[in-house]
Protein backbone atom coordinates (compact mmCIF):
# COMPACT_ATOMS: atom_id res chain seq x y z
CA UNK A 1 0.00 0.00 0.00
CA UNK A 2 1.26 3.46 -0.71
CA UNK A 3 2.90 5.81 2.12
CA UNK A 4 0.26 8.28 1.35
CA UNK A 5 -2.53 6.09 1.89
CA UNK A 6 -1.22 4.57 5.45
CA UNK A 7 -0.40 8.44 6.50
CA UNK A 8 -3.85 9.11 5.79
CA UNK A 9 -5.66 6.54 7.35
CA UNK A 10 -3.41 6.57 10.60
CA UNK A 11 -4.33 10.51 11.18
CA UNK A 12 -8.03 9.12 11.30
CA UNK A 13 -6.76 6.17 13.00
CA UNK A 14 -5.88 8.10 15.76
CA UNK A 15 -8.87 10.25 16.80
CA UNK A 16 -7.02 13.59 16.09
CA UNK A 17 -9.83 16.16 16.38
CA UNK A 18 -11.52 17.05 12.99
CA UNK A 19 -9.47 13.48 11.25
CA UNK A 20 -10.89 12.18 8.35
CA UNK A 21 -13.98 13.51 6.53
CA UNK A 22 -17.03 14.04 8.21
CA UNK A 23 -20.07 12.81 6.94
CA UNK A 24 -21.18 16.35 5.67
CA UNK A 25 -18.09 16.96 4.06
CA UNK A 26 -18.68 13.38 2.06
CA UNK A 27 -22.28 13.94 1.44
CA UNK A 28 -22.98 12.42 -2.05
CA UNK A 29 -25.44 14.04 -5.00
CA UNK A 30 -27.09 10.62 -5.73
CA UNK A 31 -27.41 6.61 -5.02
CA UNK A 32 -26.78 6.09 -8.55
CA UNK A 33 -26.15 7.94 -11.64
CA UNK A 34 -29.99 9.92 -12.01
CA UNK A 35 -31.41 8.30 -9.02
CA UNK A 36 -30.51 11.00 -6.49
CA UNK A 37 -30.48 9.97 -2.97
CA UNK A 38 -32.28 11.64 -0.14
CA UNK A 39 -30.17 13.39 2.35
CA UNK A 40 -31.17 11.07 5.45
CA UNK A 41 -33.32 7.37 5.57
CA UNK A 42 -34.67 6.00 8.08
CA UNK A 43 -32.84 2.51 8.72
CA UNK A 44 -35.89 -0.31 7.69
CA UNK A 45 -38.43 -1.62 10.44
CA UNK A 46 -36.52 -4.65 10.64
CA UNK A 47 -33.92 -4.95 12.84
CA UNK A 48 -30.88 -6.61 11.66
CA UNK A 49 -29.03 -9.34 12.97
CA UNK A 50 -28.03 -10.58 15.59
CA UNK A 51 -25.00 -12.12 14.21
CA UNK A 52 -23.98 -15.68 15.23
CA UNK A 53 -20.14 -15.61 14.75
CA UNK A 54 -18.13 -18.52 13.78
CA UNK A 55 -15.00 -19.84 12.21
CA UNK A 56 -13.50 -18.53 9.19
CA UNK A 57 -13.42 -20.63 5.90
CA UNK A 58 -10.24 -18.38 4.22
CA UNK A 59 -6.91 -19.75 5.68
CA UNK A 60 -6.21 -15.58 5.62
CA UNK A 61 -8.89 -14.81 7.79
CA UNK A 62 -8.27 -17.89 10.60
CA UNK A 63 -4.54 -17.03 10.35
CA UNK A 64 -5.90 -13.29 11.52
CA UNK A 65 -7.80 -15.31 13.85
CA UNK A 66 -10.96 -13.45 12.40
CA UNK A 67 -14.58 -14.41 12.63
CA UNK A 68 -16.75 -15.03 10.27
CA UNK A 69 -20.89 -14.77 9.78
CA UNK A 70 -23.73 -14.90 7.26
CA UNK A 71 -25.87 -11.72 8.28
CA UNK A 72 -29.72 -12.13 6.72
CA UNK A 73 -30.81 -8.97 5.27
CA UNK A 74 -34.07 -7.88 3.16
CA UNK A 75 -33.69 -8.79 -0.41
CA UNK A 76 -35.81 -5.51 -1.02
CA UNK A 77 -35.25 -2.52 1.84
CA UNK A 78 -38.85 -1.18 0.87
CA UNK A 79 -40.14 -4.54 2.00
CA UNK A 80 -38.04 -5.51 4.76
CA UNK A 81 -40.77 -8.11 6.01
CA UNK A 82 -40.11 -9.57 2.83
CA UNK A 83 -37.48 -12.34 1.28
CA UNK A 84 -34.23 -11.89 2.62
CA UNK A 85 -30.49 -12.78 1.63
CA UNK A 86 -27.33 -13.19 3.63
CA UNK A 87 -24.17 -10.70 3.28
CA UNK A 88 -20.81 -12.55 4.30
CA UNK A 89 -18.89 -10.62 7.23
CA UNK A 90 -15.88 -10.94 9.37
CA UNK A 91 -14.23 -9.49 12.11
CA UNK A 92 -10.84 -9.36 13.76
CA UNK A 93 -11.24 -8.00 17.29
CA UNK A 94 -9.76 -4.80 18.76
CA UNK A 95 -6.27 -5.50 20.57
CA UNK A 96 -6.16 -2.42 22.63
CA UNK A 97 -7.68 -1.17 25.64
CA UNK A 98 -8.20 2.44 23.52
CA UNK A 99 -11.26 0.89 22.55
CA UNK A 100 -12.11 3.31 19.00
CA UNK A 101 -15.21 1.22 17.52
CA UNK A 102 -16.03 -0.45 14.75
CA UNK A 103 -14.16 0.07 11.22
CA UNK A 104 -16.01 -1.03 7.66
CA UNK A 105 -13.70 -1.79 4.66
CA UNK A 106 -14.27 -2.50 0.88
CA UNK A 107 -11.95 -2.41 -1.91
CA UNK A 108 -13.92 -1.64 -4.82
CA UNK A 109 -15.07 -3.09 -7.74
CA UNK A 110 -18.12 -2.80 -8.18
CA UNK A 111 -18.07 -6.42 -7.60
CA UNK A 112 -15.22 -6.55 -5.64
CA UNK A 113 -14.35 -9.31 -2.55
CA UNK A 114 -13.73 -7.49 0.46
CA UNK A 115 -14.31 -10.43 2.91
CA UNK A 116 -10.51 -10.25 3.89
CA UNK A 117 -9.70 -6.96 2.64
CA UNK A 118 -9.66 -6.12 6.45
CA UNK A 119 -6.60 -8.55 6.78
CA UNK A 120 -4.67 -6.48 4.02
CA UNK A 121 -5.08 -3.16 5.69
CA UNK A 122 -3.99 -4.42 8.84
CA UNK A 123 -1.13 -6.14 7.42
CA UNK A 124 -0.15 -2.97 5.66
CA UNK A 125 -0.27 -0.66 8.63
CA UNK A 126 2.29 -3.00 10.43
CA UNK A 127 4.39 -3.52 8.24
CA UNK A 128 4.70 0.89 8.08
CA UNK A 129 5.37 0.29 11.92
CA UNK A 130 1.47 1.45 12.59
CA UNK A 131 -0.04 -1.57 14.67
CA UNK A 132 -0.75 0.37 17.40
CA UNK A 133 -3.20 2.72 15.51
CA UNK A 134 -5.36 -0.04 14.06
CA UNK A 135 -5.23 -2.31 17.26
CA UNK A 136 -8.07 0.16 18.60
CA UNK A 137 -10.63 -1.23 16.21
CA UNK A 138 -12.89 -4.09 15.10
CA UNK A 139 -12.00 -4.47 11.60
CA UNK A 140 -14.69 -5.62 9.46
CA UNK A 141 -14.42 -7.39 6.16
CA UNK A 142 -17.64 -7.76 4.21
CA UNK A 143 -18.50 -9.44 0.95
CA UNK A 144 -21.25 -7.11 -1.15
CA UNK A 145 -24.63 -8.79 -1.82
CA UNK A 146 -24.28 -11.29 -5.05
CA UNK A 147 -20.39 -11.14 -4.35
CA UNK A 148 -18.13 -13.56 -3.18
CA UNK A 149 -19.90 -15.59 -0.18
CA UNK A 150 -22.73 -14.05 0.38
CA UNK A 151 -25.85 -15.59 -0.42
CA UNK A 152 -27.16 -15.92 -3.38
CA UNK A 153 -23.53 -14.93 -5.33
CA UNK A 154 -24.48 -13.65 -8.83
CA UNK A 155 -22.76 -15.81 -11.59
CA UNK A 156 -23.54 -15.18 -15.13
CA UNK A 157 -21.21 -15.33 -18.43
CA UNK A 158 -17.97 -17.08 -17.22
CA UNK A 159 -16.36 -15.95 -20.72
CA UNK A 160 -17.61 -12.14 -20.46
CA UNK A 161 -13.65 -11.21 -19.61
CA UNK A 162 -12.27 -13.35 -21.94
CA UNK A 163 -8.49 -12.22 -23.44
CA UNK A 164 -9.90 -12.21 -26.97
CA UNK A 165 -12.40 -9.32 -26.20
CA UNK A 166 -12.66 -5.86 -28.15
CA UNK A 167 -11.08 -2.89 -27.40
CA UNK A 168 -13.03 -0.94 -24.48
CA UNK A 169 -11.92 2.96 -26.17
CA UNK A 170 -15.22 3.17 -28.74
CA UNK A 171 -13.24 4.85 -31.13
CA UNK A 172 -15.77 3.40 -33.83
CA UNK A 173 -19.59 2.77 -34.38
CA UNK A 174 -18.40 -1.00 -34.78
CA UNK A 175 -16.63 -0.99 -31.50
CA UNK A 176 -19.78 0.67 -29.49
CA UNK A 177 -22.16 -1.43 -31.30
CA UNK A 178 -19.82 -4.99 -30.34
CA UNK A 179 -20.10 -3.72 -26.72
CA UNK A 180 -23.77 -3.13 -26.79
CA UNK A 181 -24.23 -6.73 -27.99
CA UNK A 182 -22.00 -8.39 -25.62
CA UNK A 183 -23.49 -6.69 -22.89
CA UNK A 184 -26.85 -7.57 -23.64
CA UNK A 185 -25.99 -11.00 -24.13
CA UNK A 186 -24.34 -10.70 -20.58
CA UNK A 187 -27.69 -9.19 -18.88
CA UNK A 188 -29.73 -12.13 -20.65
CA UNK A 189 -27.32 -15.02 -19.20
CA UNK A 190 -27.52 -13.16 -16.02
CA UNK A 191 -31.65 -13.58 -16.46
CA UNK A 192 -31.42 -17.26 -17.04
CA UNK A 193 -29.96 -18.26 -13.49
CA UNK A 194 -31.50 -19.24 -10.80
CA UNK A 195 -34.60 -17.85 -9.01
CA UNK A 196 -32.53 -16.21 -6.08
CA UNK A 197 -30.04 -14.42 -8.72
CA UNK A 198 -32.77 -13.44 -10.92
CA UNK A 199 -34.47 -11.80 -8.08
CA UNK A 200 -31.38 -10.41 -6.90
CA UNK A 201 -30.32 -8.57 -10.27
CA UNK A 202 -33.62 -5.46 -9.20
CA UNK A 203 -31.59 -5.34 -6.25
CA UNK A 204 -28.47 -4.74 -6.05
CA UNK A 205 -27.62 -1.34 -6.61
CA UNK A 206 -24.97 1.14 -4.46
CA UNK A 207 -28.16 2.40 -2.53
CA UNK A 208 -29.02 -1.34 -1.42
CA UNK A 209 -25.71 -2.45 -0.41
CA UNK A 210 -24.86 0.88 1.57
CA UNK A 211 -28.16 0.06 3.08
CA UNK A 212 -26.33 -3.53 3.86
CA UNK A 213 -23.87 -1.70 5.38
CA UNK A 214 -26.10 0.42 8.10
CA UNK A 215 -27.38 -3.34 8.68
CA UNK A 216 -24.13 -4.18 9.69
CA UNK A 217 -23.57 -1.42 11.84
CA UNK A 218 -27.22 -2.12 13.49
CA UNK A 219 -26.36 -6.04 14.22
CA UNK A 220 -23.15 -5.05 15.35
CA UNK A 221 -25.00 -2.57 18.02
CA UNK A 222 -22.79 0.93 16.89
CA UNK A 223 -24.86 4.07 16.68
CA UNK A 224 -22.10 4.83 14.68
CA UNK A 225 -19.27 3.39 12.40
CA UNK A 226 -16.30 4.46 10.68
CA UNK A 227 -15.26 3.40 7.12
CA UNK A 228 -12.49 2.94 4.93
CA UNK A 229 -13.22 2.21 1.23
CA UNK A 230 -11.01 2.63 -2.27
CA UNK A 231 -11.87 3.33 -5.58
CA UNK A 232 -15.56 2.41 -5.82
CA UNK A 233 -15.75 1.89 -2.65
CA UNK A 234 -15.32 5.74 -1.89
CA UNK A 235 -18.43 6.41 -3.85
CA UNK A 236 -20.54 3.31 -1.33
CA UNK A 237 -19.06 5.42 1.80
CA UNK A 238 -20.02 8.86 -0.10
CA UNK A 239 -23.48 6.89 -0.51
CA UNK A 240 -23.84 5.67 2.99
CA UNK A 241 -22.84 8.71 4.34
CA UNK A 242 -25.62 10.74 2.34
CA UNK A 243 -28.27 8.23 3.50
CA UNK A 244 -27.35 7.62 6.53
CA UNK A 245 -24.57 10.85 7.65
CA UNK A 246 -25.60 10.38 11.54
CA UNK A 247 -24.27 6.72 11.56
CA UNK A 248 -20.86 7.71 10.04
CA UNK A 249 -18.05 8.72 12.61
CA UNK A 250 -14.75 8.84 10.75
CA UNK A 251 -14.54 8.17 6.64
CA UNK A 252 -11.19 6.88 4.81
CA UNK A 253 -11.56 7.41 1.40
CA UNK A 254 -8.54 6.67 -1.20
CA UNK A 255 -8.67 7.21 -4.82
CA UNK A 256 -12.21 8.94 -4.99
CA UNK A 257 -14.78 8.39 -7.24
CA UNK A 258 -16.77 12.43 -8.14
CA UNK A 259 -20.53 11.60 -7.04
CA UNK A 260 -21.46 14.16 -9.80
CA UNK A 261 -20.20 12.01 -12.55
CA UNK A 262 -21.18 8.16 -11.93
CA UNK A 263 -20.28 6.80 -13.79
CA UNK A 264 -20.72 7.48 -17.77
CA UNK A 265 -19.59 11.34 -17.17
CA UNK A 266 -16.51 10.26 -15.30
CA UNK A 267 -13.34 11.17 -17.53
Amino acid sequence: MRRAVVIVALSTLLGMTGGGVTAAQARAGGADAGNPAPAAAAPPTLAAGPIHWGKCADPLLRQARAQCALLPVPLDYSNPAGPKIKIAISRIRHTSANFQGVLLTNPGGPGGSGLDFNVFLIQALQHEGLGAAASGYDWIGFDPRGVGSSVPALGCDPNYLSPDRGSYTPTTHAILRYWKARTADYAADCATRSAAQTALLGHITTADVARDMDSIRRALGQQQISYCGFSYGTYLGEVDATLFPGHVRRLILDSSVDPRKVWYQAP
